[in-house]
């Protein structure tokens, strides 16, 4: 009798009949190799902490957070009259929203010696609102902070993988599952010749294997996911292949265009000419048609590939922003991703029916229907899903869920370098703090109590200017000449007359382009120097506002947080309540 070969060994052998009955049923995992590549759908980093907002309801989530409160309550019920009923309540943390886990009756014992805050774990549970606010009840949870072998043996390096998991089987038992089976990871016969792998810099399977499960940095994991996804491409093509030499022996009658029939008479009614693409896709149909195999073709048209926007819409380059209609083929433009990419082709539309797109932070976008989006769902987000790409017609003729609410966000673009760090008048933290703080109508003047604020000002200006104290005044300083020679004039005053600030009011502020189109390192310096001067920190530690007597500055602010992949809304203050 032959020996059954590692990866094709049944679960059932390996982890136990209870734990391969519900692998197969919930998860469709039958073997060895069924496990190995049932692979992370996340990882998470030890020390940080998992983000809690926007958790799906009726969902069943895995989340890493931190212990923040613990209490213990009593109370009366049926089971228990005399007030001897038990309740845990846990508040775990993330640093910004918050997640209420309960537990009742003989399950309190342990979670309340286990989970005293600053406790690191993670919970899994299926999410549910009790008295306006998310909980999981009775959630599994398995520590992070070592204090046990075991949990030190299994989740050990930096990274944490997050499996697609089910309410019968969590991710940390998945990934005990698979440390148990890891080792078969080296019997893995790689498919492919060791020259197609070398010549591709893609690493062995077994290597790849060990790595998408045990990674030590984020490194391994992008070479695994590169191996991996090559192999998945790779079965694809060839099963397509072989579909198509399939194909290819079926008998078909040839079909010959010719060239007074109904196809050329159309052409010829067309109000446009067609373009080079579209004439050689053409070509090739009535090629394959010629031949007395059938036709096996993917076509993909030019109309409604891409960018489909007025030609005044500014289109985001390595350069700056730059109008639509002055792009040309092969120039570079920034992905949302953050990469630079070449323009394949232009094609003009003519006159198109246009629709402006009102997002919820009040910023709004003009395109015609076939306008390309990447758009995801939160649920999707949850559950690791990659967003699609919808057309405008798509979104709004699907825009709101049952409920009302919106079916579909945009993904954060990744924030992207406009500039180098060189060349701008003015330091922009200091840029920053003037334009919160500061007045330069008449004089150049900054209002602070801030001793560190104060400090870096005195930096920035350093050597040829310094901070002086208005007299009179307990937060008031001017930035003056630290030496008067000749005709010598204040560079600071001179920069802002430059940049047509100066003489401006509070309601006329504005950050100009040169500090819009720089680097991310001097975008984030601007606005810190805005925040730290008229910046306040909601109540709930989730939102910051800023107030600015400036629509325009209040825009320009906004723009600065989404071009560094954040959120902002521009909203009028509401005047004060009177009453009589």
């Amino acid at each position: 009798m032959d020996l059954v070969p590692a990866l094709e060994e049944p679960l059932k052998k390996v982890l136990g009949p209870p734990t391969a009955k519900v692998m197969a049923e919930h998860l469709g995992l039958h073997t060895v190799g069924d496990l190995l590549h049932h692979y992370p759908r996340r990882y998470e980093e030890r020390g940080q902490l998992t983000h809690l907002a926007d958790l799906p309801m009726d969902e069943h989530v895995t989340v890493v957070a931190m212990v923040a409160d613990a209490r213990l309550h009593t109370f009366a019920s049926a089971k228990a009259p005399r007030g001897k009923g038990q309740r845990l309540e846990v508040t775990i943390t993330d640093g910004n929203g918050r997640l209420q886990l309960v537990f009742f009756g003989n399950g309190v014992h342990k979670p309340h010696k286990e989970l005293l805050p600053g406790t690191r774990a993670m919970f899994a549970g299926k999410v549910s609102v009790f008295n306006r606010r998310l909980q999981l009840a009775h959630p599994a949870y398995e520590l992070l902070h070592g204090e046990a072998d075991e949990t030190v043996e299994t989740w050990a390096g930096a990274l944490i993988p997050i499996y697609p998991a089910t309410a019968k089987l969590e991710s940390w038992k998945i990934g005990k599952a698979i440390q148990t089976v890891l080792p078969s990871a080296q019997e893995a016969v790689d498919p492919l010749p060791d020259s197609l792998r070398e010549g591709r810099g893609l690493l062995p399977l077994p290597e790849a294997l060990l790595k998408i499960h045990r990674p030590h940095t984020k490194a391994d994991i992008d070479d695994a996911r590169s191996r991996l996804k090559w192999d998945e491409a790779f079965v694809l093509q060839v099963a397509l292949a072989r579909r198509r030499h399939a194909d290819a022996q079926l008998p078909a009658v040839a079909r010959k265009p010719k060239s007074d029939g109904l196809l050329a008479a159309f052409d010829d009614r067309l109000p446009f000419t067609l373009t080079e693409g579209q004439q050689k896709v053409s070509k090739e149909i009535f090629d394959d048609l010629a031949t007395e195999h059938p036709m096996h073709r993917l076509l993909q048209g030019e109309v409604g590939s891409g960018k489909a926007q007025p030609l005044d819409s500014l289109v985001l380059t390595p350069a700056g922003f730059r109008r639509m209609g002055d792009l040309r083929v092969g120039e570079e433009i920034v992905v949302p991703d953050g990469d630079i990419a070449l323009i394949d082709g232009v094609y003009p539309q003519g006159e198109r029916e246009v629709w402006r797109l009102i997002l919820s932070d009040g910023s709004s976008v003009e395109c015609d229907d076939e306008h390309l989006w990447i758009v995801g769902t939160s649920c999707g987000w949850h559950r690791g899903q990659a967003p699609k790409v919808m057309t405008t017609r798509e979104i709004r003729l699907d825009t709101f869920k049952a409920n009302g609410s919106s079916k579909w966000y945009l993904p954060t673009a990744a924030p992207v370098d406009l500039g180098d760090d060189s060349g701008l008048p003015l330091d922009p933290y200091l840029f920053g703090l003037l334009l919160g703080d500061g007045s330069f109508r008449h004089n150049l003047r900054l209002a602070t109590v801030d001793d560190e604020i104060r400090g870096a000002v005195a930096a920035a200006v350093a050597p040829d200017c310094r901070l002086v104290p208005v007299k009179g005044s307990r937060c008031d300083y001017t930035i003056q000449l630290t030496h008067r020679v000749g005709g010598a004039r204040n560079p600071v005053i001179q920069t802002l007359r430059d940049l047509n600030l100066w003489g401006t009011t509070s309601h006329g502020k504005f950050v100009p382009d040169e500090f819009k189109n720089t680097s991310i390192k001097n975008r984030l310096a601007l606005l810190q120097g805005l925040l730290d001067t008229d910046g306040t920190v909601g109540k709930d530690g989730l939102t910051i506002s800023l107030c600015s007597a400036s629509r325009r500055l209040a825009e320009d602010v906004a723009w600065l947080v989404r071009s560094l992949g954040g959120r902002a809304r521009v909203l009028p203050k509401k005047p004060p309540s009177t009453s009589r």
